[in-house]
């Protein structure tokens, strides 16, 4: 008996990863065994094995296997009850001559359904460990590996404010299968490499499921790092507090970062989760039994349904473009309401300098003592428009930042609500904080503040933070390293925490550098740090795309080759309220694609 794992080219490429670990067992028993792509051999001394809602859903009917090869085959089924993907995966499990599953909660279900499922426990394997229990550096605090979704997002966001001052590392693709790693997704020894730097990695279920994830950990156990998970009602052998830790979901952040400050209990919950794993949890038993029932298939197979009464199960699309396909009534006049409202701006900045005698020319406000003898690395620039109650909190959690020289650069944009008066008392009262502040005569929105901004920058970097935004002290000291590292990356920026009154929603920023993304619509916030020569070869933000300036930039920058560097890790926060610019309506949704496709034309192709 041949033993072959299929695994779908077009499918996500961690599953091969499981496979390629049953395989090695299988192969260490003596049995013939090894992972394929997409093909089914119909030779009737070989039993294969295949995740079914993985590749049923990406492979082609016309190319399914043969009721007979189908027969000699095993579904591994994985996934959790209640989700589309154990449909899918059910279904198609009931085409195969038999089925093993890895969680207790599913096997009950397909029992219930009349499906009998053997089981298969995921456990230790050599193919997994790339730490082999050696005493090694970690430069990794904290590691967070699954997709996203936003009961886990609210998690992350809430957790950032935890783990700034040491050294995370998060990885949140979405949902669409990955067949090759990406730079938000990598497996086999990238991501075991990657879990043997880490310390801590933290657990999430995924949407309402309460089970353990339990390859990620024990991919994570074997490779020394320390599982932090939410409450799972099927962790059994694994005890919390000898093997890993428990928690709930809203504790994890804080869980993660307290084990840093325990580095006995870190240790130790390293050491006796891996012994655990190794000596009391192989993966080889059920590997074992596995190939029992593969011998069986081999001399019985078992008659299966005809593809023809199965339903085919939906297929993963390609996601459309974020443009429009067509103009309607509504973006024309969407087009029109942005166009008068240019022209109300323009006609109310002559009427205030009309009123108040004003030329419309800045004027500066305070230039605090520290300014004239700093030598600053980086520019903090700041435009802020009736954000009394904000912009405060914004420029206190700025001025405790550490590592490099930084100046602070504030415009008021004609602000009406006191706002002016109020960063001047702050800056007063923090002489040593090198910093201007100047007052605009007229209000020019966000992209003409920031350029006059721009223009008065002194520093390497530009930094964004807007007025209604927050940092954590470590941002400009991890933004300016990662520009160091990469001397040729034209910005970098990091992943942000959205709060919305007291409340950590989502995350913000939260993928790395993918320009493709870009075809769908804007994901990298504002805030990030700008090489200040390349803002000005491009001439910093386009007035015309207020609202869209950031995506404006970021197209144009990708179109002419540049990239950006990720650091992945929450720095910073994101305030969110019917004041915020991330939070009105673009009335002109397909006027501002239109330019964005102008701006980067091989980018936003058809």
């Amino acid at each position: 008996m041949r033993l072959r794992l299929v695994h779908a080219s077009a499918a996500n490429r961690f599953m091969r990863d499981i496979l390629e670990g049953i395989a090695h067992e299988a192969l260490a028993l003596g049995v013939d065994a090894a992972v394929v792509d997409d093909t089914f051999d119909p030779a009737a001394d070989v039993v294969h094995v295949v995740v079914p809602h993985e590749y049923f859903a990406v492979t082609d009917p016309r190319h399914w296997p043969h009721e007979r090869s189908l027969g000699r085959t095993i579904a591994l089924t994985v996934e959790h009850p209640g989700t589309p993907w154990f449909e899918i995966s059910t279904t198609q499990a009931a085409r195969c001559g038999a089925v093993v599953d890895i969680n207790r909660d599913a096997r009950a279900e397909l029992r219930r359904r009349g499906m009998d499922a053997e089981p298969f426990q995921i456990g230790y394997t050599e193919a997994w460990d790339h730490w082999r229990g050696e005493d090694t550096d970690r430069d990794i605090d904290i590691a967070y590996l699954a997709s996203t979704d936003d009961r886990r997002d609210a998690m992350l966001a809430e957790a950032g404010r935890w783990w700034a001052d040491v050294r995370a590392h998060l990885m949140v693709p979405t949902v669409e299968p990955k067949p090759d790693d990406v730079a938000d997704s990598v497996t086999s020894v990238a991501k075991f490499s990657l879990l043997a730097r880490s310390s801590v990695l933290v657990n999430a279920h995924r949407l309402d499921s309460r089970c353990l994830e339990w390859v990620r950990v024990v991919e994570a156990i074997s490779n020394g790092a320390v599982v932090v998970s939410e409450h799972s009602s099927d962790a059994a052998p694994l005890h919390a507090g000898e093997h890993y830790v428990s928690g709930r979901l809203e504790a994890l952040g804080l869980l993660a970062r307290g084990l840093l400050d325990h580095p006995d209990d870190l240790a130790r919950l390293r050491r006796d989760g891996y012994h655990f794993l190794r000596d009391e949890l192989p993966m080889r038993p059920s590997v074992e039994r596995l190939l029992g029932l593969a011998e069986k298939l081999a001399r019985s197979p078992r008659t299966v349904p005809a593809h023809r009464d199965v339903p085919d199960p939906p297929r993963p699309g390609v996601m459309p473009p974020g443009w429009p396909q067509e103009v309607s009534q509504i973006d024309v006049l969407g087009g029109s309401i942005r166009r008068i409202e240019q022209r109300l701006r323009a006609l109310d900045a002559t009427l205030q300098r009309l009123a108040g005698g004003s030329t419309g020319e800045d004027r500066e406000l305070v230039r605090t003592p520290a300014y004239d003898i700093a030598t600053p690395r980086v520019s903090v620039i700041t435009a802020s428009y009736n954000h009394r109650g904000e912009v405060l909190d914004a420029l206190s959690s700025l001025a405790v930042c550490h590592g490099p020289s930084f100046e602070l650069l504030v415009q008021d944009d004609a602000s009406t609500d006191g706002s002016p008066a109020a960063i001047a008392a702050f800056l007063d009262e923090r002489p040593w904080l090198p910093a201007l502040l100047h007052v605009a005569g007229a209000n020019s929105g966000p992209s003409v503040t920031r350029n006059r901004l721009l223009a008065r920058a002194r520093g390497e970097f530009v930094f964004v933070l807007d007025a209604d935004n927050g940092v954590y002290p470590a941002i400009l000291e991890r933004l300016v390293a990662a520009l160091d590292d990469d001397p040729v990356a034209a910005f970098a920026y990091a992943p942000i925490a959205a709060i919305r009154g007291t409340e950590f929603t989502r995350l913000v920023s939260a993928r790395p550098w993918m320009p493709q993304q870009f075809r769908h619509g804007n994901y990298i916030d504002a805030m990030a740090m700008v090489r200040t020569a390349v803002l000005r070869e491009f001439g910093g933000w386009n007035a015309q795309m207020d609202g869209w300036e950031d995506f404006h930039l970021w197209v144009r920058l990708a179109e002419a080759g540049h990239h950006a560097a990720f650091v992945p890790q929450v720095l910073s926060w994101y305030r969110t309220s019917a004041h915020s610019l991330s939070v009105q309506v673009a009335t002109d949704h397909a006027g501002m694609w239109s330019r964005i496709r102008a701006a980067a034309p091989k980018l936003m192709s058809e």
